[in-house]
């Protein structure tokens, strides 16, 4: 220190460890080591980039090639390791193609020998089934599709063995709105030939599922109480007044069974009675 404060000229510098080039080996093969673990773990390892999109590939391949045991045991080992999800999409998007081919014209019965592999994934597939099916239904019921075309589709697209109470259920849907539709429009040609039980009658047959048409059907049977429930309702208290009490409950009891809510007629048939 007093030679460099007397001359300005730095005193040489003694080697320290740090500079030791066996420690900057060290620090560079710990670090080579650090990466080669990290690059082996995020990629070559089983939960690794490559290692999992070889997986999907092989799973992806096995079901475009309609091999679903080669599939199945897949996506069993990947269910073991707790890792199926990442096979969902290939399954999902596997199942879409099907679903494609059932609102076809070239669906025949071959598509379905080549699909019908996939009920092994029955726990995977059962929910999107069901979802296609009232999928279906809903389209139906917003005239997307007719009756015939509505049921072949849910024929093919329900055609799996767990799916044929969902089937059935979603298929009395249509044939319901089929009916519902009928009655609507027979309902409102009564209602404006002035044929006022046979509207009521029929009206009644329109399901509430049928928004539109129910609401519509609900406006009609105000107007047939009106027009005909009322009317009828004063000749029975005209009649029961006279002392024909026998023909008075003979209309209520008509006006009672057309008209379940019409209090005042229920009221009177208690009192004729």
């Amino acid at each position: 220190m007093a030679q460099e404060r007397r001359n300005g000229t730095p005193a040489p510098r003694r080697a320290s460890k740090k500079d030791s080039p066996v420690l900057t080996v060290f620090l560079l093969a710990a670090i080579i080591l650090m990466a080669g673990f990290l690059i082996y773990f995020f990629v070559f390892s089983e939960n690794g980039f490559l290692y999992s999109h070889s997986r999907s590939g092989k799973f992806a391949a096995a079901l475009s090639e309609n091999n679903y045991q080669a599939a199945a045991t897949i996506w069993k080992e990947a269910e073991q390791k707790g890792i199926q999800d990442s096979l969902s999409d290939e399954l999902a998007a596997h199942l879409e193609q099907y679903f494609s081919l059932c609102f076809s014209a070239d669906y025949t019965s071959d598509v379905w020998t080549r699909y019908r592999g996939l009920e092994v994934f029955k726990s995977s597939i059962e929910q999107p089934v069901y979802d296609k099916l009232e999928e279906i239904t809903t389209a139906f019921y917003r005239g997307e599709y007719s009756a015939e075309d509505a049921k072949t589709y849910l024929s093919r697209a329900g055609r799996f063995s767990f799916a044929s109470e969902k089937l059935s259920g979603c298929a009395e849907e249509i044939e319901h709105k089929t009916v519902s539709d009928k009655a609507f429009t027979e309902g409102s040609a009564f209602y404006s030939a002035g044929e006022y039980t046979k509207a009521v009658e029929e009206l009644r047959k329109v399901s509430e599922k049928d928004t539109q048409k129910y609401a519509s059907a609900q406006e009609l049977l105000k107007n047939c109480l009106e027009a005909y429930g009322k009317p009828k309702l004063a000749q029975a208290q005209q009649l029961y007044d006279s002392g024909a009490a026998a023909a008075a409950i003979e209309i209520l009891e008509e006006l009672v069974t057309l008209f379940p809510d019409f209090a005042e007629a229920q009221a009177l048939l208690e009192q004729c009675r």
